[in-house]
């Protein structure tokens, strides 16, 4: 289905398309390499840690990093490196954090090509605040440390 949707694909601008398949298609990814003109694929449940991306680099032109995936924020730059080393794009990525959680991938933010961090606008009960949205990007505080602080109850 990819691959005879990837013309509309490019046609329409797309950057790129995380993680199209199940990760555990290897033939799938290689024939869509083969697909010209693409779109960038972006592996996302693919790239665990750093020990994936010599593989990822063979299937796919970037990769998406997840903090709390990959093992914290010392794991996670070593996929970045290890996926620039490979000349692969990167993408910082979230799951369902509060703002203390994404505080940190914040940070870092500017060592990638993609980001997508809005996990914390799908929490309920925001137990943190003090990161800012401008212009459709989620920025860091300008507080000290991490620059959140708890919220309501939490602050108690």
């Amino acid at each position: 289905m990819v691959r005879e949707v990837m013309p509309d694909l490019v046609r329409l601008g797309i950057e790129f398309l995380e993680q199209p398949f199940p990760a555990a298609d290897v033939d799938a990814y290689r024939a869509l390499r083969e697909v010209r003109p693409r779109v960038a694929i972006v592996l996302d449940e693919s790239v665990q840690g750093p020990g994936d991306v010599a593989r990822a680099g063979d299937l796919a032109d970037g990769v998406s990093v997840k903090l709390e995936k990959a093992g914290g924020l010392r794991e996670s730059l070593r996929v970045i490196r290890a996926a620039r080393a490979r000349g692969l794009g990167v993408m910082l990525s979230c799951m369902l954090e509060s703002q203390l959680g994404l505080a940190h991938a914040v940070q870092i933010a500017s060592l990638v090509d993609w980001t997508d961090l809005d996990g914390h606008f799908l929490v309920g009960d925001e137990p943190f605040t003090g990161l800012r949205f401008e212009d459709g990007r989620v920025l860091p505080s300008s507080r000290p440390g991490l620059g959140v602080e708890p919220t309501g109850e939490a602050a108690v």
